[in-house]
């Protein structure tokens, strides 16, 4: 069909199934609000198109060429687009249910709002793209290429992204509630508010990252290096971090309620005000840490390495401190009276 026919089909309202497309040309074409079922499009040139408002079900778009095209508020359900290529282009407001992006290409390209649900995203490039607000939920993502990915407010939900390259990635409030990061290279990169809660994190390299206002509540970081990591109001409540390094890591005002630190290594961290409360410190070492105004409440630190830490008005209320050692604590607070009489308080029946 030829593209002028096809286009003026489309403008009169014209319904598209089982139609055989496949190999068109029709670089630069105006197919907005098209709709067409179990149609295919197979190989055609779609580069620089205007396919805007359109629904596709069923649909046959592998091998398709979409460079700099325009998809924006386009719905694909149940399509397969394999080996396509996006490359620079356009998705505001797009839903792809069930749909097959194998080997896809959409290096550049920009997604606003754009939703990927129960389909199979494998070998995908979204080099250099923006991910703004967009989400991939329950799709078994495999082999993502993210490099130098701009991911505003992105979600990958319980994605596994143990081989995914992140590489020059930013991260801005990014959701990655319950994805397996098992041994990710994430050096250096700015992660400001990402949530990594129940994530998969063990022998994660994060050293040098940004991590302000992050949340690791309940994230295996089982030797985890966050050597140097910066950021205030760092979330680690319940985390599974037993010898996870943290050295010279500056994480002022941060939260480690609860959080098993067994044999990890904090030595030269800033963590002024930092909370403890409860927290499994075994065999720790927060050697020449900054611990100013910090408190362990109940925590467990036998064996503990304190010495040559700040100590001045940190509170070791409760604590256990069989064998732990410290240089000088003479600045430090014990036991609060009135705050262990309320903690043993049971009401009377």
């Amino acid at each position: 069909m030829k593209r002028e026919t096809l286009e003026r089909l489309i403008t009169e309202g014209e319904v598209f199934r089982e139609q055989d497309l496949s190999g068109g040309d029709l670089r630069g074409a105006n197919l907005s609000g098209a709709v067409f079922y179990a149609t295919s499009l197979r190989g055609s040139n779609l580069r620089d198109a205007k396919v805007c408002e359109s629904l596709f079900v069923g649909c046959d778009l592998s091998d398709c060429d979409l460079t700099g095209a325009d998809l924006s508020h386009t719905q694909f359900q149940g399509c397969a687009m394999d080996r396509s290529t996006l490359a620079g282009a356009r998705m505001v407001d797009v839903a792809l249910a069930a749909c097959d992006w194998r080997q896809v290409d959409a290096s550049g390209a920009t997604l606003v709002g754009t939703f990927f649900v129960k389909g199979a995203v494998e070998g995908v490039s979204l080099a250099g793209a923006t991910l703004d607000r967009s989400a991939f939920v329950e799709c078994p993502v495999r082999g993502l290429d993210l490099s130098g990915a701009n991911m505003p407010q992105a979600v990958l939900v319980g994605a596994d992204l143990t081989t995914t390259t992140f590489t020059g990635a930013s991260f801005d409030r990014v959701v990655l509630v319950g994805a397996k990061l098992t041994g990710v290279d994430l050096r250096g990169m700015t992660l400001k508010g990402t949530q990594f809660m129940d994530c998969e994190m063990a022998g994660a390299d994060l050293r040098g990252a940004d991590v302000s206002a992050c949340n690791f509540k309940g994230a295996t970081l089982t030797g985890a290096r966050l050597d140097e990591v910066r950021g205030a109001h760092v979330l680690f409540t319940s985390a599974k971090a037993a010898g996870v390094v943290l050295r010279g890591a500056k994480l002022p005002q941060s939260i480690f309620v609860e959080a098993d630190l067994s044999g990890a290594v904090l030595s030269g961290a800033d963590l002024q005000a930092g909370c403890f409360h409860r927290a499994k410190c075994e065999g720790a070492r927060f050697d020449g840490c900054d611990l100013t105004y910090s408190d362990f409440g109940s925590a467990e630190l036998p064996r503990a390495d304190f010495s040559g830490a700040s100590l001045f008005r940190t509170r070791f209320h409760m604590t256990d401190e069989r064998g732990t050692v410290f240089t000088d604590r003479s600045l430090a607070l014990g036991d609060d009276a009135p705050r262990a009489a309320a903690e043993r308080w049971t009401p009377r029946y």
